[in-house]
């Protein structure tokens, strides 16, 4: 029945010809305006989610700090410092020296300053000394921790590389 060469064979015979019309519902066109995706996600990326005001501000501050701190540098390229040329094992040393110097002193002044910004923000809302580990398990308390150990380890691992 689908050939059309066979339409007059079957129009002699007084057979009726079925052929299936293939229909698709008709659900309109709906028009989008046209916006910057990449832009609105870019802006909603950078904007930090939360319900309290402190835990905003010590988030930006934690998160400016940590991105200050990955701007020291590990290896020593002054050339007066180094006094180039050297021998290998001099350069060897003097680079030790200065990573294990700049490694301390990043590691005291950058914990000093966060648990010092952590407690004097939040210890009017928090209690910082609970004893009973079920209610510190429930408390706000340590969900902010939590927060800010995840982005320390970020920038740690970052600042490794």
């Amino acid at each position: 029945m689908q050939d059309p060469a066979n339409h007059e064979k079957f129009v002699q015979m007084k057979v009726p010809i079925r052929l299936n019309k293939k229909t698709s519902p008709y659900f309109g066109v709906v028009r989008c305006p046209k916006y910057k995706f990449a832009d609105y996600q870019n802006e909603i990326r950078h904007v930090h989610w939360c319900s309290d005001d402190d835990m905003e501000s010590m988030t930006r501050i934690f998160t400016k700090k940590c991105i200050e701190y990955q701007q020291h540098h590990y290896m020593q390229t002054n050339k007066q410092i180094l006094k180039l040329p050297n021998e290998l094992s001099d350069m060897k040393a003097k680079q030790d020296s200065h990573h294990k110097a700049t490694s301390l002193n990043i590691l005291h002044r950058w914990r000093e300053f966060l648990v010092g910004e952590i407690a004097d923000k939040l210890k009017n809302k928090h209690n910082f000394f609970e004893e009973n580990s079920d209610v510190y398990a429930m408390s706000h308390l340590k969900r902010i921790i939590l927060r800010f150990e995840f982005i320390m380890n970020n920038y740690l691992r970052n600042f490794v590389r």
